[in-house]
């Protein structure tokens, strides 16, 4: 679960790391997620890399652990940094989840939720981009760039 600061803003992952196992959840969960991508085993680490364009393009599977279906909405937060007026880049993420436009795609569909057989899976493609207002504040805000994340 991604933490928030004292306003509500979500915490960068590159600030909170891979948190807490809850053992009780990890082991009676319904479905689970992972990368589809042998050079890093498997791994549920979902990256979306650089981007100049401020266009970013990441899959992942969710597969199901149990004998019924699943079904899960599709939702997202993105984040960037926050630099007070000198310049100066603050420990405090800045939500532009407003300022991007996100699809996502099941299994070739377009579509804001994921249904996933009874032991089966499902290919989840999220296509991020930056819109006009995000690649303003970040060209503005950071002569060098700055990293995007957040969680899916």
């Amino acid at each position: 679960m991604p933490l928030t600061d004292e306003n509500g803003v979500y915490y960068s992952p590159r600030k909170q790391g891979s948190g807490l196992v809850n053992v009780g959840n990890a082991v009676t969960t319904p479905a689970y997620l992972y990368v589809d991508d042998q050079t890093i085993n498997y791994r549920p680490k979902l990256d979306i890399k650089d981007s100049v364009t401020g266009e970013y393009e990441a899959d992942f599977v969710v597969q199901s652990a149990t004998g019924a279906a699943i079904t899960y909405n599709l939702d997202a937060v993105t984040l960037t940094e926050t630099a007070d007026k000198y310049g100066y880049i603050l420990e405090q993420s800045q939500d532009i989840s407003n300022m991007v436009a996100i699809e996502y795609t099941v299994d070739g569909v377009v579509s804001d939720t994921v249904t996933v057989p009874a032991g089966g899976s499902a290919t989840v493609r999220v296509n991020i981009t930056l819109l006009d207002a995000a690649k303003s504040y970040i060209d503005d805000t950071f002569e060098n760039g700055e990293f995007v994340d957040g969680f899916i």
